[in-house]
């Protein structure tokens, strides 16, 4: 693992490869504008890591005119920035159960979802989602 972060030791290489991660896909320009860079700067970091074979590329149609060209995440790219997903959640609840007590991860994700829902109610405008429910 230690060899394949070394491929990609710039920092804006790694900025372009967690964004690609996440999103599934973007292209050039919608990197370039997240990064706050030139596009032929993301570009050319992008051609960069495909050479590596950290993303490939992919046409995404468009409405009108020629297909996006975007950069996706290619398999050699889960070596670096691996989906730990569920099995790293039910994991870390198991320990907090051995090391806390059985009711630790019943309170912890609490928290987390009450937190969650906090965050949720201050974004959202007019009626909350149990008030849609009552009223429906």
């Amino acid at each position: 693992m230690l060899q394949h972060a070394r491929e990609i030791a710039p920092s804006v290489s790694w900025e372009i490869l967690v964004r690609v991660k996440r999103s599934g896909g973007m292209s050039v320009n919608e990197l370039a504008a997240e990064l706050k860079m030139s596009y032929m700067g993301v570009k050319q970091h992008c051609d960069d890591l495909r050479k590596q074979g950290y993303v490939d590329t992919w046409r995404r149609p468009k409405g009108t005119g020629r297909p996006e060209k975007i950069y996706r995440p290619a398999p050699k790219l889960d070596l670096v920035l691996t989906n730990w997903g569920s099995e790293l959640c039910l994991g870390l609840l198991a320990h907090a159960a051995q090391a806390y007590g059985e009711s630790a991860p019943e309170r912890l994700l609490y928290s987390y979802l009450q937190q969650k829902a906090e965050r949720w109610s201050s974004k959202m405008k007019g009626k909350t989602c149990a008030n849609a429910w009552w009223n429906w």
